[in-house]
């Protein structure tokens, strides 16, 4: 019968009592035409978190201004800010704090209300100006942890106040790279009731890699093409023209001294 060309049976592409969309799914936009297509004009949906960005240090200056002795730009905070554009979510920048104890207070104090998560860059370690995890304490955050067994990044900080989340990051840029992408974002994604899959690629390395000391598990910047994983040129957590050679990360675990050249490696794109 030429009517019935050409046309969709009912229950051809869906049926009734099929299970579309399970908890933790994220929302594409062919998951919006699916929801759409059943007449459904609103679903309860986990919001992206407000993500909040400090950045501590008087040697801190903004990116157009010029440059005197003893300063640097301000990159931590726009590098967090683009890792997090990568997977939708929009942050907001608070400025940069001196290193002043009552204007580090007031300021997290003031843009602590105003986010769900709030990220400080630098002030949390064990100099003569770093504030941050006193003026937390001081405020009512909880402290769950000050320190990981990850390098670089080491001194990590994580606190909670009711519903409030921080994270406290070293100053040096490496640092706060890889602490944002292993720590930071997998827990964002949590919140947002899914699951992060970072994308591992099977490689060889093309070099023998070795260090010295083991007691912590490291990532370190790495160039995978075609089927190989080479070392990138790596002097520590300041080096931050390193990661602009890389495509991915090489973890290397906790009590490992050496990676020969040859064996077969997961590496983690970024």
């Amino acid at each position: 019968d030429d009517d019935l060309k050409n046309i969709c049976y009912a229950a051809e592409d869906i049926k009734s009592g099929d299970n579309l969309l399970k908890c933790g799914t994220k929302i594409r936009a062919s998951e919006v035409g699916i929801i759409a297509s059943l007449g459904i004009d609103s679903i309860n949906v986990y919001k992206n978190p407000d993500i909040g960005i400090l950045t501590t240090g008087s040697e801190i200056i903004e990116p157009g201004k010029e440059l005197l002795q003893g300063q640097i730009y301000n990159s931590n905070a726009y590098s967090i800010s683009a890792q997090f554009a990568q997977i939708g979510i929009n942050t907001k920048f608070g400025g940069v704090i001196p290193d002043n104890i009552e204007k580090t207070r007031k300021k997290i104090s003031d843009f602590f209300s105003k986010v769900d998560v709030l990220i400080i860059s630098g002030g949390v370690s064990m100099g003569d100006y770093d504030y941050v995890p006193g003026v937390l304490e001081d405020l009512g955050v909880k402290l769950h942890f000050t320190r990981v067994a990850i390098k670089p990044g080491k001194p990590t900080l994580f606190g909670t106040m009711g519903k409030k989340i921080f994270f406290g990051l070293p100053g040096n840029p490496v640092s706060t790279f890889v602490i944002s992408e292993v720590i930071i974002k997998p827990f964002v994604y949590k919140m947002m009731g899914h699951k992060y899959s970072p994308f591992f690629i099977k490689g060889i390395m093309s070099e023998d890699f070795r260090r010295e000391k083991t007691k912590r598990a490291s990532y370190i910047p790495v160039n995978y093409r075609d089927g190989f994983v080479d070392i990138i040129e790596y002097h520590g957590s300041a080096h931050l023209n390193s990661l602009s050679k890389a495509n991915a990360l090489l973890r290397i675990p906790k009590g490992v001294k050496e990676i020969l050249k040859g064996t077969n490696v997961n590496v983690r794109q970024i």
